[in-house]
Parts: C-alpha cells; sequence; structure tokens
C-alpha cells in the first residue's frame, strides 16, 4: 500500500533494505541515506561498499565564504 506518495508511484520495486535493532537507528540511517548523491545511493543499491567513501561529497562548514567578496569598496 505504501503512503499517498508512493501510492500514487505504483509499481513501485524494492531495491535495498536494512535491518536495524530500533525504530529510531533506521530513522536516522534512512535521512542519511537520503542525503547521499545518486551516485552514492546506485553504489550502494549494487553492494559495492568499496566505493562509497570516494563518493562522498566534500561540503563546507557553515559559515565559511561562499566566494562572495562581502567587503564593502
Amino acid at each position: 500500500m505504501g503512503a499517498a506518495y508512493t501510492r500514487k508511484r505504483l509499481p513501485a520495486e524494492l531495491v535495498f533494505a536494512e535491518e536495524c535493532e530500533r525504530i529510531d537507528e533506521a530513522y536516522q540511517r534512512e535521512k542519511q541515506i537520503q542525503g547521499w548523491s545518486r551516485k552514492k545511493r546506485e553504489a550502494l543499491i549494487a553492494r559495492n561498499l568499496d566505493s562509497l567513501p570516494g563518493l562522498s561529497v566534500k561540503r563546507r562548514p557553515r559559515g565559511s565564504s561562499s566566494g562572495f567578496d562581502t567587503r564593502t569598496p
């Protein structure tokens, strides 16, 4: 059945599943994977676990420069 979003897009195919001991761990893992790039998720689905670290996106820490000069002339 699924949620309303999924129900509108049926049929759906399960391509990856992972078990967790606790629901909060499962939720945290789901959010982690949702934040990954498409290529990294595809590597996970293919069980190509060795390539996962190389597919990580390096992000600038919050508050770092955006590349624009904000100084006044």
